[in-house]
C-alpha cells in the first residue's frame, strides 16, 4: 500500500515520524483467522469435542475480550468467566453418561483454549461472575433408522446482550457413546422436554448473531440451583440436594408445574369427567398439559381443562393439548381447553382433536394378517403410548402398559 502525501506535509514531517507513518500504513489490519476445515468423515467422541472448542476460539478471535494473549493482560486485570451448562441429549432433554463425558471433555479443552478466561460449570457462584454461556447438546442422528451418528452442538452467548457470538457443531460416531440417563433422570417419574428445555437445545444450534432463547436465559439461575442438586442427588446425597430445589422452588420464577399427563378409557355406559386447572402466578414458568381418551360402546367422557394466567405473570408459556378417540359411533366426548389470560407477553396454546380409527391403518394391519379385534387393540395402544411412554419409572410403566393390555380387550 501507498501512501500520497501532499508536498506542504511531507515538509513538516521528520525523518523519524514518515518512517512510522509509512510503516503504519503499509501495515493492513491482520487477517481473519480461518476456521478449522470440516472433517471428512465422522470423528471420534474427544476429536470431536476438541474440533467444536477449536472452532468456537476460532470464531471469537475477531472480539476484543478474546483477540488479547494472555501474556499481554495486566497482572492485576480481572478474569473474565465462561459458564457451561450441562450438556443434554438434543433428542430427549436428559443428560446422560456421554453428555456429562461431554461436559468433562469440554471444561478440559476450554480451558486450555481460552486462556484469558476462567472456564467453569454452572453454579450459582459463577454464573453471577460470568460474562458468556456455553450451552451444548449431543443428539442422535436418524436413530430411528439405526445409524450410529452423533451431532455435538456447541454455542457461546454473551449474556449481558443475549446474542450468540460463535456457534460450533461436529459428527462423531457412537463407539464410546453412552445414552444411559444419569440418575436424576432415571429416577424422574416422567420425561417431557419443557419449555426451557427446548430453550437450550435451540441456543445451541443457534447460528453465530442470532439470539439465545429468551426463556432459557431467563431461567439459568434457577437452572443452576437444579443443576448443583443433581450433582449432589447423582452422589446419594439426598438431603443436601432437596435443599437446593427448594431454594429454586423458594425464588419468584421458581414455581412451577412442568407437565401434567392424563389417560383415561371408558366402555359400556361409563360417564368419565376430567376437570383440571393450571394457574401461572409468577412470571416465566412453563406448563405443558397432554390429556387423552379413549371411548367404546356408548360411554361419555368429559374433558374441561382451563389455564390460568395471572396478571403478572409475564413470559408465562403454557401449552394443553386434549385427544380423543372413539371406538363406537355411540361413544361421545365433550371436551373444552380453555386459556383464561390475564397478562399480555405471554405465549399460550390449547387445542383437541376428536376422532376414530384411521381405516386406512386398520386396512393396513388387517392386511397382514391381524384380526379386526387385534387391530383396533394395537391402534389403541398406539394412541395410548404417548402418554405412558413419558413415566419413566420403568416397573410403573411396566405395570401400566399390562393394564392397559387387559382393559382394551375389554374395549
Amino acid at each position: 500500500m501507498s501512501l500520497n502525501l501532499p508536498r506542504s506535509m511531507t515538509n513538516g514531517l521528520t525523518s523519524a515520524s514518515l518512517t512510522a507513518l509509512l510503516l503504519l500504513g503499509s501495515c493492513g489490519a491482520p487477517p481473519a483467522p480461518e476456521r478449522p476445515a470440516a472433517p471428512s468423515s465422522e470423528l471420534n467422541f474427544d476429536a470431536g469435542v476438541d474440533y467444536a472448542i477449536d472452532d468456537l476460539l476460532v470464531q471469537t478471535q475477531r472480539l476484543p475480550a478474546f483477540s488479547a494473549a494472555p501474556s499481554l493482560l495486566k497482572a492485576d486485570a480481572p478474569r473474565g468467566v465462561i459458564a457451561v451448562d450441562p450438556a443434554i441429549d438434543g433428542n430427549t432433554g436428559q443428560q446422560t453418561v456421554a453428555s456429562k463425558a461431554l461436559d468433562s471433555r469440554l471444561l478440559q479443552r476450554a480451558s486450555n483454549k481460552f486462556a484469558q478466561f476462567d472456564v467453569a460449570a454452572v453454579n450459582s457462584t459463577t454464573l453471577g461472575k460470568a460474562q458468556y454461556l456455553l450451552a451444548a447438546t449431543l443428539t442422535p442422528i436418524d436413530a430411528a433408522k439405526g445409524t450410529s451418528t452423533f451431532r455435538i452442538s456447541l454455542s457461546l452467548t454473551d449474556i449481558k446482550t443475549g446474542f450468540v457470538v460463535a456457534q460450533s457443531a461436529a459428527r462423531i460416531r457412537n463407539e464410546g457413546v453412552d445414552t444411559t440417563p444419569t440418575p436424576f433422570y432415571r429416577d424422574s417419574p416422567s420425561l417431557t422436554k419443557d419449555r426451557v428445555v427446548e430453550g437450550q437445545i435451540k441456543t445451541a444450534q443457534t447460528p453465530t448473531g442470532g439470539a439465545a432463547d429468551e426463556i432459557y436465559m431467563s431461567r439459568l439461575p434457577i437452572n443452576a440451583l437444579i443443576s448443583e442438586g443433581s450433582d449432589r442427588y447423582e452422589a446419594g446425597n439426598y438431603a443436601e440436594a432437596l435443599r437446593y430445589y427448594e431454594s429454586a422452588a423458594a425464588r419468584p420464577e421458581g414455581q412451577q408445574l412442568r407437565v401434567l399427563n392424563g389417560l383415561y378409557l371408558g366402555s359400556g355406559r361409563q360417564h368419565i369427567d376430567n376437570s383440571t386447572v393450571i394457574e401461572h402466578v409468577k412470571p416465566r414458568a412453563s406448563s405443558f398439559e397432554l390429556y387423552k381418551g379413549i371411548l367404546n360402546g356408548a360411554a361419555h367422557g368429559v374433558f374441561n381443562g382451563k389455564i390460568v394466567v395471572h396478571k403478572d405473570a409475564q413470559k408465562s408459556d403454557a401449552r394443553q393439548v386434549n385427544k380423543n378417540l372413539l371406538l363406537s359411533d355411540d361413544a361421545v366426548v365433550n371436551t373444552k381447553p380453555q386459556l383464561e389470560i390475564h397478562a399480555d407477553d405471554v405465549k399460550c396454546s390449547h387445542g383437541s382433536t376428536i376422532g376414530q380409527i384411521d381405516p386406512d391403518a386398520l386396512f393396513y394391519f388387517r392386511s397382514r394378517g391381524l384380526g379386526l379385534a387385534e387391530a383396533r387393540r394395537l391402534l389403541s395402544s398406539a394412541f395410548a403410548a404417548d402418554v405412558v411412554a413419558r413415566i419413566k419409572v420403568a416397573s410403573l410403566r411396566q405395570r401400566l402398559d399390562e393394564y392397559l393390555l387387559e382393559k382394551f380387550r375389554e374395549i
